[in-house]
């Protein structure tokens, strides 16, 4: 049984190197953990490409989201963004880890950033804008609408337009 552990460990780690970036993990497993009905990798995976918004390297404003779910790519976008500009985290923000403890208050699942404020600043940020967007995903769920998935950049609308 000790095997079968430490083989699904290395699994999930090269996952993590080689398919996934190690920030989307942590955000697939907020979401699964806020919103049980999808599992973390598939949940990872279901809002990438999805929108305007929701990709790496998306815009963070001057596009008309398509959706509430799009929106909160936007808003995540636009923390991560932030992050940068103010200097709290230097160049790509994309694929950092961070620690995190899942815990339930008043019944209500949510998440604790645990990396430390002080000496990963920036890790514990972006934990931050990840758990927001885990809950802005799950409150949205009824939104989600597959035809925006892989909607390509032409078809957005700038805004003001």
């Amino acid at each position: 049984m000790e095997r079968l552990g430490l083989f699904v460990f290395v699994a999930l780690s090269l996952m993590c190197i080689s398919t996934v970036e190690c920030s989307d993990m942590d955000i697939g497993r907020m979401i699964q953990w806020v919103d049980a009905k999808v599992g973390w990798l598939i949940s990872a995976r279901k809002f990438q490409n999805y929108g305007c918004y929701c990709s790496k390297n998306g815009p963070t404003d001057g596009i008309v989201p398509v959706d509430q779910i799009d929106k909160c790519c936007m808003k995540h976008n636009q923390c991560y963004d932030g992050l940068v500009r103010e200097g709290v985290c230097a160049g790509d923000t994309f694929g950092q880890s961070y620690g995190y403890k899942k815990i339930t208050e008043n019944g209500a699942k949510t998440m604790t950033c645990t990396s430390d404020p002080h000496t990963e600043t920036c890790k514990y940020e972006l934990c931050k804008c990840d758990a927001t967007v885990a809950h802005c995903f799950a409150d949205n769920e009824p939104h989600y609408n597959s035809k925006h998935k892989g909607v390509g950049k032409s078809s957005c609308q700038h805004a003001g337009k």
